[in-house]
């Protein structure tokens, strides 16, 4: 019993720390991005942005998926608790992510004229993306090494170094913005990725460090499985991505590029502001799977408790966002974009069931099951697709809340029947029973907010959202005593 309730600890601590940073990091991006707007003005944003999609494309491209394979290879290595394959390993997957750094960076060099093009309908920008040529040799060497203290769960010195060179940039790009101004956009990209590549040297260097040398072509010998299973994870990423573009494309066909913004925003609020718990959770959840991915047994109860607080947790965040939805537009972005409040207020409902699909999920990829999963990528990629669009069709901004909760219905429908069948992997009743009971609570504040009375609907929501999170935090301290835990925050995470 005390091994379980450590557990449900340890997760929660994980939240606890990657929320609180990410929290931090979100404070620094939207300074950066106010003094931005404030010295550059609408064209530098608009200018910062492309190179910024255009750096994460390219990288994503020639990264190979390697930081999220890696994770898998070197969680497992770890698991043997062989320190020299251990060291060998991580040598072999440094020597990977240095070589799709050249690379992508070769590629950038190369096409700069035409990326310029494509990007910005001309090739004015050739020598902003010979800049970015650097920035994706640094960040793609960077994300590797944080993979490295994501599977070591070296959690503190993940969260230290992201925070650290995320404050540092910010302290050396605003000065380069004030003196130089639009000049100065590729090179402070650059300079942030350099300091996100230092900071993350120095954090990973001194872990496992080994004095062996190891050439060229062993290096794809030994690491071709992580290869393979990355390319896999990257086309998996290409397929949601290339959904995402005709899904928008498709609204700005029907309904203006105004109503891809007001998309945008909603999604924006959807999958960065509630959709974060998954991310920080993620940091702690995959590299433990991927220990245990031999072991049915081990991989059950795993899924279940983080299953358990992923399901309590998002359902605070829904219960908050269907009450503050009005606000927090308002605060946000402006009065313009209020016809997006009742897409937040359904779309966000979807949440529920991406907590528990998101759980199992993670089971594929953990089992390095790369055929199943890039059929069920392009599957589910499909879906999204065809749903998000239907619904748009049918009922516009409204309509993609719509279709956004019943994705994810599906999509967990779907997930649970491939891990079932797949590897004979199911969740017990009471994860379920957990799942009606907070989408009831849910439904219930969700009900409210359609009072036409401002104060009657605002007292009872009020109310109704007070009682939900009484209950939620008695099933929640039945597993996890709350005052334990605030008592064990202060150890250092293992």
């Amino acid at each position: 019993m005390d091994s379980e309730k450590n557990a449900y600890k340890q997760i929660l601590k994980a939240t606890s720390l990657f929320g609180g940073v990410q929290f931090l990091n979100i404070i620094i991006s939207v300074i950066k991005t106010k003094v931005v707007a404030l010295i550059l003005g609408p064209s530098g944003i608009g200018i910062l942005t492309l190179l910024n999609t255009s750096l994460n494309v390219l990288g994503s491209a020639t990264g190979f998926g390697l930081d999220s394979s890696g994770i898998k290879s070197i969680s497992e290595s770890l698991g043997i608790k062989n320190d020299e394959a251990l060291k060998k390993k991580i040598l072999i997957f440094k020597k990977l992510i240095l070589f799709t750094g050249v690379f992508g960076a070769l590629i950038t060099l190369v096409f700069s004229p035409y990326l310029s093009q494509i990007a910005f309908g001309s090739k004015d920008f050739t020598v902003s993306f010979i800049w970015l040529s650097l920035a994706v040799l640094f960040r793609q060497i960077t994300q590797g090494y944080l993979t490295i203290l994501e599977s070591l769960s070296r959690l503190r010195l993940f969260a230290k170094s992201n925070l650290f060179a995320n404050f540092a940039a910010l302290i050396v790009t605003l000065p380069m913005y004030l003196y130089w101004g639009f000049d100065a956009i590729a090179p402070a990209i650059v300079a942030s990725t350099f300091i996100s590549f230092v900071f993350s040297y120095f954090y990973v260097n001194p872990i496992y460090k080994s004095k062996e040398k190891i050439a060229f072509k062993p290096t794809f010998v030994e690491g071709k499985e992580m290869i393979y299973l990355g390319m896999a994870l990257g086309l998996s990423g290409l397929t949601r991505t290339l959904s995402e573009y005709l899904v928008q494309t498709g609204i700005s066909f029907q309904g203006g590029i105004d109503e891809v913004g007001f998309y945008g925003a909603g999604l924006l609020i959807l999958n960065s502001y509630v959709g974060i718990i998954f991310l920080v959770m993620s940091k702690n959840y995959f590299p433990k799977l991927s220990l245990v991915c031999n072991e049915n047994d081990k991989i059950k109860k795993l899924t279940f408790q983080q299953a358990f607080i992923s399901i309590v947790l998002i359902t605070v965040i829904i219960i908050f966002f269907i009450i503050f939805a009005p606000l927090l537009v308002k605060l946000l972005f402006s009065e313009k974009f209020s016809s997006i409040v009742l897409m937040i207020s359904i779309g966000v409902l979807g949440m529920l069931f991406k907590a528990i699909s998101w759980s199992l999920g993670y089971i594929i990829i953990a089992k390095g099951d790369s055929r199943v999963f890039i059929k069920t990528s392009l599957g589910f990629s499909s879906l999204y697709l065809i749903m998000l669009l239907s619904g748009y069709y049918l009922f516009q901004l409204n309509g993609v809340g719509i279709a956004f909760s019943l994705y994810y219905l599906f999509h967990f429908i779907g997930i649970k029947i491939i891990v079932e069948n797949k590897y004979g992997i199911s969740l017990n009743s009471e994860i379920y029973n957990i799942l009606f009971k907070c989408l009831v609570i849910c439904l219930v504040v969700f009900s409210l907010s359609f009072l036409e009375k401002s104060l009657l609907k605002y007292v009872t929501m009020a109310v109704a959202g007070v009682l939900s999170l009484i209950y939620l935090f008695y099933i929640f301290n039945k597993k996890v005593p709350i005052r334990e835990f605030l008592m064990s925050f202060n150890k250092k995470s293992k």
